[in-house]
């Protein structure tokens, strides 16, 4: 682990501008106004990029997590990085690294997802960010995923992309709204959009499973990708211009939803990265 420093070296990196501590329990059942006893609450560190380096480390290979952080909770954030021997590029920040809350209801095998809001980021901050990034050796590969907390602009993974084009890297992108529509306009490797996300960038309504790869031909055949990753709820459709291929990820269990979460995940991702390196 390292605070940001010119001329690090790496082969593959991820990139969270809203990383945040995962707090997860579960209760007997969520019912209002009663102090409810949670089971011991498991802490780990999350956001997009960071859940991309976590999967690559599980699964053998090794990245580089650059990311936002500060605070008490950036520096706790840090920590649970370095006890996974993960590889750090960390850019400091004034506010604190947020926190999000994670609830299963035992009775109802329903889980909540409570997501805290980012703080500010100064101007300075992601612009050391992005400057860091640039100052890399030796990248082939840029994966910038999540969302974006205050103050960072709308196009900061258009932005990405430059960067990447001017290094000979691939730059792939797991965001949504305004940001992901910014970077495939400058040009991306792979995207990650969902069916809705898919429709607003390529102005169709009320896709339908059929017509999905169609649609997504419709992206390619602009130059805008090289790959696109469809999320469909059960389902995860990847398109090249070369192949497509379907991965079931349907949940099936209902004790232990939570981890299958994490398999699915995990499974998902190393395609992903399968898929580009083909």
């Amino acid at each position: 682990m390292t605070d940001a420093t010119s001329g690090y070296e790496s082969k593959i990196i991820t990139v969270t501008f809203s990383p945040c501590l995962d707090k997860s329990t579960s209760v007997s059942a969520l019912v209002p106004d009663k102090k409810l006893k949670c089971a011991s609450p498991i802490v780990e560190p999350g956001g997009g990029g960071i859940n991309v380096s976590r999967v690559l480390k599980k699964l053998g290979s090794d990245s580089t997590a650059v990311y936002l952080s500060g605070g008490y909770t950036g520096k706790y954030f840090d920590k649970l990085l370095a006890d996974e021997q993960i590889k750090c590029l960390i850019i400091p920040t004034a506010q604190e690294t947020r926190e999000n809350i994670i609830i299963f209801d035992d009775s109802s095998k329903k889980q909540y997802r409570l997501g805290m809001p980012g703080n500010e980021v100064a101007e300075s901050e992601f612009r050391r960010c992005l400057s860091e990034i640039a100052s890399i050796k030796y990248l082939d590969y840029i994966v910038a995923s999540g969302s974006l907390p205050p103050g960072v602009p709308s196009d900061i993974f258009a932005r990405l992309a430059v960067i990447a084009k001017d290094k000979g890297a691939k730059l792939i992108v797991d965001t949504s709204g305004l940001p992901l529509k910014s970077a495939i306009d400058t040009g991306v490797f792979l995207i990650k959009p969902n069916i809705d996300e898919l429709g607003t960038l390529t102005g169709k309504e009320n896709i339908s499973i059929e017509n999905v790869e169609a649609v997504a031909k419709i992206l390619l055949n602009q130059n805008k990708c090289q790959v696109i990753v469809v999320s469909m709820g059960p389902e995860e459709r990847f398109w090249s211009p070369r192949k497509s291929l379907i991965v079931s990820s349907h949940l099936r269990s209902k004790k232990k939803v939570l981890w299958e979460q994490v398999i699915v995940w995990w499974q998902a991702w190393y395609l992903v990265f399968l898929l580009a390196k083909t």
